[in-house]
């Protein structure tokens, strides 16, 4: 019985663990107030899971915390690239068969052989 009861416990304590912690408007924020360099800021978000909220007044704050330009450009793309990409689908086009008959032209053959 109390290994029925460990079981999920386990299940749920291994996806958090091992979850990706989604990078937000408010760590940028931190690691700019900060001194982290621009450089690597820009890496941790090409390199992260990003959930920014790119609203405009979301700019507009992040712009008066002191966030730089191509930090807040980096961001806009990150997540435009995310939110634009479609889902490859392949759809397969069913191509009407044209069939080709040809015919061969009939030869009149005059006279007995």
């Amino acid at each position: 019985m109390k290994k029925l009861l460990l079981i999920p416990f386990l299940l749920l304590f291994a996806t958090n663990a091992f979850a990706q912690n989604c990078l937000v408007n408010a760590d940028i924020v931190y690691m700019c107030s900060n001194t982290v360099s621009d450089r690597v800021i820009l890496t941790k978000i090409d390199k992260s899971v990003c959930c920014f909220r790119m609203e405009p007044e979301d700019i507009v704050e992040l712009t008066n915390q002191g966030v730089p330009e191509r930090i807040v450009n980096r961001m806009l793309y990150v997540m435009q690239r995310r939110n634009v990409q479609p889902v490859y689908t392949p759809v397969f086009v069913a191509r009407p068969r044209i069939q080709v008959r040809y015919r061969a032209p009939r030869i009149r053959v005059m006279g007995n052989f």
